[in-house]
């Protein structure tokens, strides 16, 4: 967990260690919502994913309004990734990609309705030796 804001302000962040996992605890700032507004909770982590895996894929546990998320893939030897939202709703998902010559390259999903639980999104990349060591058609 690199960083967690709540209502655009930024929280310091718990961390304990379990056996299997571990667990971060933010609090909230101590201020109550009313039960007719929200809470914006935006957060930020790092995860380390095999290769070879070529899906990460991301849930949601609990309602949510309002999704975005982000992957950054510089300096890890992926070439392209595909994004595969399982998200239902009446509006589509937005995905964007940033331009070919910004470091590090990131594909993002944005859903602005509510996300229901067993919701999500997957990434899913090639390499690029993968590319590389694929055989070459022959025109005849």
């Amino acid at each position: 967990m690199l960083q967690v804001t709540v209502d655009d302000r930024p929280r310091p962040i718990r961390r304990s260690a379990r056996s299997g996992g571990q667990l971060f605890t933010v609090h909230t700032g101590g201020r109550e919502p009313e039960p007719t507004e929200g809470t914006r909770i935006s957060y930020t982590y790092r995860a380390l994913v095999q290769q070879h895996g070529h899906v990460l894929y991301l849930d949601f546990d609990m309602p949510a309004k309002g999704v975005e998320v982000e992957l950054a893939y510089g300096d890890c030897g992926i070439r392209h990734v595909n994004v595969l939202d399982f998200i239902a709703g009446a509006q589509p998902t937005r995905v964007s990609r940033s331009p070919k010559d910004v470091t590090p390259p990131t594909v993002g999903v944005r859903f602005d309705g509510w996300v229901f639980p067993k919701s999500g999104v997957a990434f899913a990349w090639v390499l690029e030796r993968e590319m590389a060591a694929l055989p070459r058609a022959t025109s005849r």
